[in-house]
């Protein structure tokens, strides 16, 4: 309860209790990306760059992530913006 006045008004009460659960069960969510994403060319090679600091376990992760040409990165498109 909060009042924000010195005066002898009474104090409302709000229930902020969830009054039900919606049934998530019969939803089907389709992949949004079913054939996973890629990373730009540039940024893979920044990622293989850096696999002698990462532990070799994990060497076959970095090296089946997908690259594309046509992916832009992240960096130059706020550039392009900012650019505008």
């Amino acid at each position: 309860m909060y009042s924000d006045q010195c005066s002898d008004v009474l104090f409302e009460n709000v229930d902020l209790k969830k009054r039900g659960s919606t049934d998530m069960t019969g939803i089907k969510l389709d992949p949004l990306y079913p054939d996973g994403q890629s990373i730009s060319c540039e940024k893979k090679k920044d990622l293989l760059d850096l696999l002698p600091f990462i532990p070799p376990v994990y060497h076959s992760f970095y090296t089946s992530i997908k690259d594309n040409a046509a992916v832009r990165n992240v960096i130059d498109v706020e550039d392009d913006i900012d650019n505008d």
